[in-house]
């Protein structure tokens, strides 16, 4: 039996929109008088070429606004799966990336952008890769607390329980 095709989380929607914008811009320009004129004058199939980018620009926009809907459902399921504690307070990356039929590195992306958009507290274990929920199972005398350290909330890296800020990402830790 064939593997299902795992789904991508994409990042790049802002520069698929900005390419499509900047077609649409470039094929707008050519419509201007002296430019049009300039163009038809150089070459016939110059100006046909310049008005035809009007179509990726328009496609380019389309796919990017499926993405951006794709990937905020996508984002809302994943919240909402470890916000209900259906992972507990730590988990393989693997799981869950297979439950949303996402790739490990895809899933790691969308994590760490939730994390970073404070949507949702995750960090990965330094030694294990393993994904930690602190906000689900941290209590004041964790393992990791008794041991004199803690794990940045957005970036994973492993700090010293006195910790202020993370020198990894610079986030405020209190």
């Amino acid at each position: 039996m064939p593997q299902k095709q795992k789904r991508e989380y994409q990042q790049d929607v802002p520069v698929i929109i900005g390419a499509g914008i900047a077609f649409l811009i470039f094929a707008t320009i050519t419509l201007i008088p002296p430019i049009s004129d300039w163009l038809h004058a150089t070459a016939n199939w110059l100006a046909v070429l310049a008005l035809l980018a009007f179509f990726p620009g328009i496609i380019m926009i389309a796919v990017a606004i499926g993405l951006s809907y794709q990937n905020t459902r996508l984002r809302a399921q994943v919240k909402k799966s470890v916000n209900s504690g259906d992972y507990g307070t730590r988990t393989n990356l693997n799981e869950i990336a297979d439950d949303f039929n996402l790739n490990p590195g895809d899933m790691r992306r969308l994590l760490v952008d939730l994390r970073m958009a404070r949507e949702l507290k995750v960090s990965f274990d330094s030694k294990t890769g393993e994904v930690i929920f602190p906000a689900l199972g941290a209590s004041s005398g964790s393992q990791e607390e008794q041991n004199g350290f803690i794990y940045c909330s957005y970036c994973g890296l492993q700090l010293a329980k006195d910790s202020l800020y993370c020198p990894g990402c610079g986030a405020n830790l209190h």
